[in-house]
C-alpha cells in the first residue's frame, strides 16, 4: 500500500504484506488481520509517529520497520503469545531514534538476544513506558534485560512501569541499578 501524510488502519482486514511511503508521517495499525503475511513490513523514512497494536492473532511474526531518523514517538504492543523474540528484538532496534517509547507485552528478554555491545545506544530516548512486561515473580530474566537496556539509554529522564509485579528483592535490585546508572551518567 502507498500512502502519504497520516494512515490509520483500525480493526481492518489487510490483504497486503507491506506499507511503504517516503512521505508518511504518522502510522497507526491496531487490531488488523492479514492473510497475506505473518509479518508486516513497514518502510517509511519520514515517519515521526508510530502505533503498532498487535493482538493474539494479528501479524503473529511481528513487524519489520525501516523508519529512518525522523521517528519521535512509538507505541508498540505485541500481545501475541507466539510472536518470536527475534521479531521483538528487530522492532526494538528499529526504534533507536525515538525520544518516547511505549512498549506493551513486549519481550524484554529480546534485549538479551544480542550481546550488550551489539545493541545500539538509544541516544534520543527520554521517556520509556513499559506495560505488562513483568507479570509474575518468575520474570527475573526480564528484569535483568531491563537493566541491560537502561545502560543503552543515557538520556532517559522518565521510566514508567505499569502492571509491574515486584517483590522487595526486585525493588532493591532496581534501586541499585538506578543508582549505578546515575553514577555512570554523572
Amino acid at each position: 500500500i502507498w500512502c502519504s501524510g497520516d494512515l490509520v488502519l483500525w480493526s481492518c482486514r489487510n490483504e497486503f504484506p507491506h506499507i511503504q511511503s517516503d512521505t508518511l508521517k504518522s502510522l497507526v495499525v491496531r487490531g488488523c488481520l492479514s492473510k497475506a503475511a505473518g509479518v508486516l513490513r513497514i518502510k517509511a523514512p519520514a515517519l515521526s509517529s508510530l502505533c503498532l497494536d498487535f493482538g493474539l492473532h494479528e501479524y503473529t511474526d511481528g513487524a519489520l520497520l525501516e523508519a529512518g531518523h525522523s521517528l519521535v514517538r512509538a507505541s508498540v504492543s505485541l500481545m501475541s503469545a507466539v510472536a518470536p523474540q527475534r521479531g521483538a528484538t528487530e522492532i526494538l532496534v528499529s526504534l533507536v531514534n525515538a525520544t518516547s517509547l511505549e512498549l506493551c507485552g513486549f519481550h524484554a528478554t529480546a534485549v538479551l538476544d544480542k550481546e550488550l555491545d551489539e545493541l545500539p545506544i538509544f541516544v534520543n530516548l527520554k521517556t520509556l513506558s513499559l506495560d505488562y512486561m513483568f507479570a509474575s515473580k518468575c520474570d527475573l530474566k526480564r528484569f535483568k534485560a531491563l537493566g541491560l537496556f537502561l545502560q543503552k539509554t543515557p538520556m532517559l529522564e522518565k521510566l514508567t512501569l505499569t502492571n509491574f509485579y515486584v517483590r522487595v528483592l526486585h525493588i532493591f535490585f532496581f534501586t541499585a541499578a538506578c543508582d549505578l546508572l546515575i553514577f555512570l551518567n554523572f
